[in-house]
Parts: C-alpha cells; sequence; structure tokens
C-alpha cells in the first residue's frame, strides 16, 4: 500500500554566487575552492534522510566566471550544480530577484545545469512568462504540483504587478487537482521579521484556495511559520546558504521537516541552521536556536503603521551593521567589491 504522506524538508534562500560585499569571499568562492559538496557537507546527512529536499536558488550558473565586478556578483559556478542532489528529489525555485542578476541567456544557461544534474526548477522564463512557474510530479501514489512565483521586483527591471500575481496563483491552485499543491513565494520585506499584513491576507487567501503549503522567502532573516487548518505557511524561511554574515537574524536560517500529504500537513518541526563566514551551514548553536525558535513561534500581529515603524527600524539596523561588516574586515575586502559598490548607480541593466 502506498504511504499517505512524503517527508519533505525545505529551506529559504541559497546564493551559490558570492553577493555584492563578499566578492572574492563569498559562497561561490569557497565552492571554487573546495568544490560543489563543500557548502552541505555539515548538513548533507540530515537532508538525505528527506524524499524531496526544496530551497530557493538565488544566483545564476554560468561557466564563465565573469570578466568585472559586476559581472561577477551573484554568478555562481557551474559546478556549483552538482553538489545540490541533497535528496532523491531536489527542486530549486527559480522565481525571486536576482535569477535574471545576468540576463535571460544565463537563466537558460542556468536551467540547463540543473537539468544536467537533476534538479528541478519551476519559475520564471527567459521571456519573464509564467509558462515554466508550475512543476508537476507524482510520488509514492501522490500528486503533487509545485507553483513558483515573485512578488519582487527583480534586476532586470521587470515589472510585478502585485494583483496580477496573487489572481494567478489563486486561479492556479483553484485549478490544480493535485493531491498536494504548494505555493513558493519571493515576497515581504528585506530584514524584518514579522509578516506584513498583506502577507497574512495573502496566506490565508492562498490556503482557502487550496495551497496545502505556502514556502516564503526573500526577507532574509526567518518570520513566523502559521498553522491553518491543516495547512502550513512558513512566511520565510530565512537564509540558508547566503554571505550576508553581519548580524545573528541574517545567519540564522532553518531546515521545515515536515510529512505531508492528502491529508495535509500532518507533522512538522523547525531545525535551526547557523551559516557563518565559511558560508557553511551547521545545525545552529543553542543561542541562535533559541532565536530561530521564538520568531518560528512568535504570534504578533501588527496593524500596517506598526509594521512600517518596525521594518523602518529593522531596514536601519541591519544597513548600519552591514557597513560595520564591511568596514570590520577592510583588509580582507576585494577590489571587486568596492568598485561595485562605487559604482552600481551606474550599472547597467543585463541584456536578454
Amino acid at each position: 500500500m502506498a504511504p499517505e504522506t512524503i517527508r519533505l524538508m525545505a529551506v529559504g534562500d541559497l546564493m551559490l554566487g558570492d553577493s555584492s560585499h563578499f566578492l572574492g569571499r563569498g559562497v561561490g568562492s569557497f565552492i571554487r575552492r573546495f568544490g560543489p559538496h563543500y557548502p552541505f557537507e555539515k548538513v548533507k546527512d540530515l537532508l538525505g534522510e528527506a524524499d524531496v529536499f526544496l530551497g530557493n536558488l538565488e544566483s545564476p550558473l554560468a561557466e564563465a566566471e565573469g570578466r568585472n565586478s559586476w559581472e561577477k556578483v551573484y554568478r555562481g559556478p557551474a559546478a556549483a550544480a552538482a553538489g545540490l542532489g541533497l535528496a532523491p528529489r531536489t527542486i530549486m525555485t527559480l522565481a525571486n530577484n536576482h535569477i535574471l542578476e545576468h540576463g535571460g541567456a544565463m537563466l537558460n544557461e542556468t536551467r540547463a545545469l540543473l537539468d544536467a544534474a537533476g534538479i528541478g526548477h519551476p519559475g520564471l522564463s527567459q521571456d519573464r512568462s509564467r509558462d515554466e512557474s508550475v512543476l508537476r510530479w507524482s510520488q509514492d501514489g501522490l500528486s503533487f504540483a509545485l507553483i513558483s512565483d515573485s512578488l519582487i521586483r527583480d534586476i532586470s527591471g521587470r515589472p510585478v504587478d502585485p494583483e496580477a500575481t496573487e489572481a494567478w496563483l489563486l486561479e492556479s491552485l483553484g485549478a490544480s487537482d493535485a493531491d498536494v499543491r504548494i505555493v513558493s513565494l519571493h515576497w515581504g520585506d528585506e530584514y524584518v521579521t514579522t509578516p506584513s499584513p498583506e502577507q497574512r491576507g495573502l496566506a490565508h487567501a492562498l490556503v482557502e484556495a487550496g495551497a496545502t503549503l505556502v514556502l516564503g522567502h526573500h526577507p532574509h532573516v526567518l518570520q513566523p511559520v502559521e498553522e491553518i487548518g491543516s495547512s502550513l505557511v512558513a512566511y520565510s524561511l530565512g537564509n540558508f546558504l547566503f554571505d550576508q554574515d553581519w548580524t545573528d537574524q541574517t545567519r540564522t536560517g532553518g531546515i521545515l521537516d515536515l510529512d505531508i500529504g492528502r491529508g495535509g500537513v500532518t507533522r512538522w518541526t523547525f531545525i535551526p541552521t547557523l551559516c557563518g563566514s565559511n558560508c557553511q551551514p551547521v545545525l545552529a548553536p543553542e543561542k541562535n536556536s533559541r532565536l530561530a525558535r521564538a520568531i518560528i513561534g512568535d504570534e504578533t500581529r501588527l496593524e500596517p503603521w506598526p509594521y512600517r515603524r518596525q521594518l523602518a527600524e529593522a531596514a536601519r539596523r541591519h544597513r548600519l551593521r552591514m557597513k560595520m561588516e564591511l568596514l570590520g574586515h577592510l583588509p580582507r575586502v576585494k577590489f571587486d567589491t568596492l568598485h561595485f559598490l562605487l559604482t552600481k548607480r551606474r550599472r547597467p541593466r543585463p541584456s536578454s
């Protein structure tokens, strides 16, 4: 008899290149030095217990490393795709604001590299349409639909219409006959640990339309997990593999470990992780675990004005810590980082 559930593990953002503050010393640089499996050495056994591993890939992958700082930022090495196969089925969603960092041709290269590595990859197409935004598969007697989209304006200048995106998500959920319907959504505001009123409203609408599981990413910090009937909403799973090494909140992420099937989510737990300056996620020590669990279990509901105040305070705090990290490690900062930060206002749009 086929099992009624599968075990799924989900994480937030994975970035396999170097961010603008860490050019020459970020995730991609570690992969080039130590190989594609290096970032996952401390968590591969745990993730290997899942039937499905799901995350958000926030960097394109390419054979060419780039000739200058503009071309190097967020560009992951082609070999990095080989390190992602951590479970029998691994899926990396591509609907986010950085996957088109270097244009549509590199998005196509990224898809080809993921295909070669056996990694599923729903998300945006080269023409920025949604024709590849739904991934369907069958597993252990269950049918699945993973619907992926972004509410964040991307680096290519693609306009985002929130009302149209939300309508498409609700329509897609209603039209699906899959046993399990999962929504992966790039949304929310950076560095704030409380979902906005708009996020909560959309999350409940998605569940009402048929979503079994809603997985959020983009804020780069954790946000609460909410049970709605037999469905589950993770507003933000934070940074899983990233080089934002300036606060405990940006270093702390986690693995959402759950059983899911026709009856919804029947079991879930959250396993806090920590990704420090060595760009290698590990199970979080007690201090970071307490921080993560306090955020995950927070039931605070904020009205628009209190939310905007909290957002403004969080943004100021993190931007200050970001600058302090850069200045505190100035001897290690590469020329490419300084060049990018000094010239980014003149940065050309990526070609399609």
